[in-house]
């Protein structure tokens, strides 16, 4: 560093205030679908639906509340079957922050919660008619397991079962059969409980 050298500094400008923030959830809370929502997830659990399931429920209706509130509506009787088309197809549009989209899978559940509260608006009289009785889901794509061994994983699961002795060769035997029919873990303790009772 050459002498007489002085680094420049940026003097800091003063802070300036946070503006008042929009508080969504309390704008959320304030509709008359939320109010909604709510009276049917008390329904929900009254009818014996788990407290999980409920919470869950909730979350996904809160979701079309907030899609529905940036659009201008906010009541039930507002939202006529094209709503509910549009806001499917903004499922099936939406990217996560990974760019990823909606797995079908989310996209039915989404769609299914929206369906069964409007159900019982309908069924409360909230509603003259049930917009979303005949919304068509999409259909859940059919993918392979992730967990797929690979030709040496298979070999070497079926060496660990040495046919040398009576109780290898039972194993080799339900090593070999579970891999060439597929079966699931819960089909075989069912065919083992069963033959138990027997």
């Amino acid at each position: 560093m050459h002498r007489g050298y002085k680094f420049k500094t940026r003097r800091r400008g003063p802070i300036k205030p946070a503006g008042p923030k929009r508080n969504w959830e309390h704008a959320i809370d304030t509709l008359l679908l939320s109010r909604y929502t709510e009276a049917y997830i008390e329904s929900m659990i009254v009818l014996g639906n788990s407290q999980r399931t409920a919470t869950s429920r909730r979350i996904m209706i809160r979701r079309f509340i907030v899609w529905a509130h940036e659009r201008g509506l906010s009541a039930p009787r507002e939202i006529p079957k094209p709503i509910l088309e549009r806001y499917q197809r903004h499922l099936f549009y939406y990217r996560k922050a990974d760019g990823m989209p909606l797995t079908s899978g989310s996209q039915i559940n989404l769609l299914r919660s929206i369906k069964a509260f409007f159900k019982w608006l309908t069924r409360q009289n909230h509603i003259l008619y049930n917009p979303a009785s005949e919304l068509e889901t999409p259909k859940r794509q059919k993918q392979l397991p992730r967990g797929i061994l690979t030709v040496a994983e298979v070999e070497a699961m079926l060496n660990e079962a040495e046919p040398s002795n009576i109780m290898g060769l039972r194993d080799r035997a339900l090593l070999e059969l579970l891999y060439s029919t597929g079966l699931r873990r819960m089909e075989t303790e069912l065919s083992s409980k069963s033959s138990a009772r027997r």
